[in-house]
């Protein structure tokens, strides 16, 4: 099996579970936060819709220096609609890419880095795994949490969430 098409399908999963969370941010409220420290619902609703853009970025290119980066800053979305928007062409981008990938491309080294200061070195399908597939479940966590806060009743995640009935077992 190649790695594509074990990644493939798990991150279509994980983008849909984004989108569902996304989906379920009010408008009225993006600007709100929980706390003086964190992101505001805009700014994490934001985050969360351009992570998939990672992977394109991840195989196309052996480094990324922020130092040498001056335009980086996550594009903000000013509506649910727009954050939407951004995800579904970010996954589109990223599913493209994915399915045309080689397992060679997958182990190639890829750094983290600010100007000589190297934060790391590892294959690319460890950066896709662990700061995209993670780093998403981990904001979608916070999202949901944000939602909870703010009385949005919950989708379903990985199953069932306290707003929805639970299933009755098969007979």
């Amino acid at each position: 099996m190649l790695i594509r098409d074990w990644l493939l399908p798990e991150l279509e999963q994980e983008i849909k579970i984004t989108r569902s969370l996304v989906a379920s941010a009010p408008d009225p409220k993006l600007d709100w936060r929980p706390h003086q420290k964190s992101f505001s619902l805009r700014e994490l609703t934001s985050h969360l819709v351009n992570i998939p853009a990672w992977v394109p970025m991840t195989l196309d290119t052996p480094v990324l220096d922020f130092a040498a980066q001056s335009e980086w800053k996550t594009p903000q979305a000013n509506s649910t609609e727009e954050a939407l928007g951004i995800l579904d062409a970010n996954a589109s981008a990223t599913f493209s890419k994915l399915s045309v990938a080689t397992d060679e491309a997958f182990l190639e080294p890829w750094t983290m880095k600010n100007g000589t200061q190297v934060f790391f070195t590892i294959p690319k399908l460890a950066v896709i795994k662990e700061y995209v597939i993670k780093h998403s479940v981990h904001h979608r966590g916070q999202l949901s949490v944000y939602l909870r806060l703010l009385d949005v009743p919950l989708p379903q995640v990985y199953g069932p969430t306290a707003d929805q009935a639970m299933m009755s077992p098969p007979n």
